[in-house]
């Protein structure tokens, strides 16, 4: 009977025992959860001046959550310089431009256009366009031109630069060089339409299938005699022609008013836009190049072909045979 009372006293001694270590265990987890809850309270909410010190405010886009894009800015040309020494026509010069981001964000990318014209005349007789990366703040850029400029009037030379509306422009003088005195030639105008035969395929322009459609490009084809061949020389002021399709009524026309090599030359409802005017400058042997007005770039069968249906496009002017076209 001791015996048992003995072991459960001692039972009894173990669980109490445990029981108190359990207590002590628990009872710092409990103090320390208190703490870090306190601490946390403690620091008070987000004051807005902490707000716009840390990271932009996120907003919701498609769905998720993104930072908002930064503003950017766009570039401006501020200079313009000729390289060479000596600029002569029929001869490669070099043109810097100078891009400059005078903002105080990151510039997007953007284009250069750069156009020659004569002084005397305002005929264009070069166009390009270069491309320039994004800039940083205060930082720019210099785009580089190969010129070529193949008609000769005079001296007086104008050249402009633009992006992003801003232009720059610079006055100079051409040496003649090689180049032919290029002039201007009075066409025949003509009521009934007459075929324009280019010069080193013996092929007349035309107008594909007898289209009617206002945005069909033309092309060089064996000369028929068809309506799809002939076209009236009307005056569009000045020296300055368009050229009307004897079967559609409509006007030769450069696609979109592009004033890049490779532009496509269509027929189009006539507007009066100087996409639509071209000017004839002699060569020899009654051919002449055709000018557009906007451009300044010639109409060429592309890539000098002599298959029928090859393309005409505006292309720079070269004086070689497939930019040379004569009344017939």
């Amino acid at each position: 009977m001791k015996v048992i009372l003995l072991i459960g006293l001692l039972v009894g001694l173990v669980v109490a025992t445990g029981a108190t270590a359990l207590a002590l265990v628990d009872e710092p987890k409990e103090k320390t959860t208190d703490f870090l809850i306190k601490e946390v309270i403690t620091t008070g909410p987000l004051e807005t001046s902490d707000l716009a010190q840390g990271e932009p405010e996120l907003r919701p886009v498609g769905g998720q959550f993104a930072k908002p894009l930064a503003q950017s800015r766009l570039a401006t040309v501020n200079g313009l310089a000729i390289r060479d020494r000596n600029p002569t026509c029929g001869v490669p010069f070099t043109v810097h431009v100078n891009a400059a981001n005078q903002s105080g964000s990151t510039s997007l990318p953007g284009t250069v256009s750069l156009q020659n014209t004569h002084r005397g005349t305002g005929t264009v007789n070069y166009t390009g366009s270069q491309s320039y990366p994004d800039m940083p703040p205060d930082g720019n850029y210099v785009v580089v031109f190969q010129v070529l400029i193949n008609s000769y009037v005079s001296r007086g030379q104008r050249l402009v630069a633009s992006t992003n509306g801003s232009t720059f422009s610079l006055s100079y003088d051409l040496n003649r060089g090689n180049c032919p005195r290029s002039s201007s030639s009075t066409p025949p105008s003509s009521s009934t339409g007459q075929s324009l035969q280019v010069r080193h395929s013996g092929k007349c322009l035309d107008v594909p299938g007898g289209s009617r459609n206002s945005v069909t490009p033309v092309q060089q084809y064996s000369c028929t005699g068809n309506d799809n061949q002939t076209w009236r020389v009307e005056s569009a002021g000045g020296s300055f022609y368009r050229l009307v399709s004897g079967f559609s009524g409509m006007c030769l026309d450069v696609q979109g008013f592009s004033r890049a090599p490779q532009g496509i030359v269509q027929q189009h409802p006539c507007n009066g836009g100087d996409n639509q005017r071209f000017s004839f400058s002699s060569t020899s042997g009654n051919y002449s190049m055709i000018v557009a007005k906007h451009s300044g770039l010639c109409l060429d069968v592309r890539g000098a072909s002599s298959r029928n249906q090859a393309a005409i496009q505006q292309f720079p002017c070269s004086g070689n045979d497939n930019q040379q076209w004569r009344i017939r």
